[in-house]
């Protein structure tokens, strides 16, 4: 469910008043489970797109979305499940790593060494990366927006075309590859992997992670020669 919360309104409240190491984590943390939200669900990231691309079916007969907008269209955009699917989420997803990010720059001396900072940096600005992978790559020339407005109450932020936000997503993906090079040898102790980012837990080996989405970005836009090391 794209809509699930992973930051919780106090823990928010905290990261954006007074934030604290442990408030830094278990948000850096979240942002893992968000990047799973949505991919395997019913209406979800390897469903939907199957169907696009003629690769799969849902045999839902009770649910006649699956012909009548994936496969016939128009999409309804302000439909969550189907047309407005890969949308309200990663940037749910990007908003919460701003947070991430702005809650370590606010942290005390001392309550965090510089090296664990980083490493933070790079895995919330690598997650921001891969949150608008998803959204223009189900959007495509339709275009997105590459920032999320502190302001919820404020005015959204524009849409720009498919290029300019594989240019962000790649100028992310490089900044985060910077932090995680700054990082040392380790990420703070007290930050848990998922079992699925088993060997790739460390500054170093997170690194490869982090180049591999570089890499796609690169072969979604044809640039094949292009060879992030």
């Amino acid at each position: 469910d794209w809509s699930s919360d992973v930051c919780s309104s106090d823990l928010i409240d905290e990261l954006t008043s007074d934030p604290s190491r442990v408030a830094v984590v278990t948000a850096a943390q979240g942002l893992f489970h968000r990047s799973r939200l949505g991919i395997a669900a019913r209406a979800g990231w390897v469903s939907n797109l199957g169907i696009i691309g003629r690769e799969s079916f849902n045999f839902d007969a009770a649910d006649p979305r699956f012909v009548t907008e994936l496969l016939r269209d128009p999409l309804d955009g302000g439909n969550g499940a189907f047309g407005g699917n890969f949308w309200t989420g990663p940037y749910r997803g990007f908003r919460e790593a701003d947070i991430v990010l702005n809650g370590v720059d606010a942290l005390e001396t001392g309550v965090m060494a510089d090296t664990e900072k980083d490493g933070i940096r790079g895995i919330a600005k690598t997650f921001q990366a891969l949150f608008l992978l998803q959204v223009i790559v189900t959007h495509d020339d339709n275009g997105a927006v590459v920032s999320v407005a502190a302001d919820p109450t404020g005015d959204p932020e524009p849409i720009v075309d498919k290029a300019t936000v594989y240019s962000a997503i790649e100028s992310l993906l490089d900044a985060a590859d910077t932090d995680l090079g700054s990082a040392g040898s380790s990420f703070a102790s007290d930050l848990s992997f998922p079992s699925g980012f088993m060997g790739f837990d460390t500054p170093a080996t997170f690194r490869q992670f982090n180049r591999a989405i570089r890499a796609r970005a690169d072969v979604d836009q044809g640039n094949f020669p292009a060879r992030p090391e």
